[in-house]
């Protein structure tokens, strides 16, 4: 029977007199509660992918002196690499105008998103002055200035539809980061 008694204490009391003073039996760690991104980025991440996936398809075409030599195999690379870079730029003005996304993010998908158009419209609007100088240039032929006036005529009329569409991509983008350049008080200024 002490036998008995003595076996008892040690499957009692050695369990618990084993841990050292002031410790406790560790516990699983409570689980952290996942961090869940924006749609808009991972929508971003996705179309990323993919351009990177399809340029890596547009780098094995041997490009020959015109593009009508290539096959219509490559030809359709072709399209479906900038169908992914148009992806892209909705993705990327997505992110431009989510206000859940991170700030710092999100003003550089505005500048990515609107870079092409105000790339444009700061091009045009440059050749357009050269070519008025040149009307006034005595140096220049009359056949010359005549073509000159034909390019500003196009010029003239490209301008407003992307100044539209720059203004269109800006007015949303505005509402969310009213401190980005090209934004005043919320509204896109030109």
């Amino acid at each position: 029977m002490q036998l008995f008694s003595y076996f008892l204490f040690l499957t009692v009391a050695i369990p618990i007199t084993a841990l050292p003073a002031g410790t406790v039996e560790p516990r699983d760690a409570p689980a952290q509660p996942e961090t869940k991104l924006p749609n808009s980025i991972i929508a971003l991440e996705a179309a990323q992918k993919r351009v990177d996936a399809t340029a890596l398809a547009v780098s094995t075409i041997h490009f020959g002196p015109t593009l009508s030599e290539l096959t219509e195999a490559q030809n359709e690379i072709l399209k479906t690499h900038y169908a992914a870079l148009d992806a892209l730029d909705r993705a990327q003005f997505l992110v431009a105008t989510d206000p859940e996304a991170p700030a710092d993010l999100r003003k550089e998908m505005a500048v990515a998103a609107t870079e092409k158009v105000a790339y444009l419209i700061k091009n045009d609007r440059s050749k357009m002055a050269a070519l008025k100088e040149s009307l006034n240039n005595p140096t220049i032929d009359a056949v010359t200035k005549h073509y000159n006036q034909g390019s500003i005529d196009r010029y003239t009329a490209l301008l407003p539809h992307l100044e539209s569409e720059y203004a269109n991509l800006m007015g949303p983008i505005c509402k969310v980061n009213p401190e980005i350049e090209g934004c005043k008080g919320g509204v896109a200024v030109s």
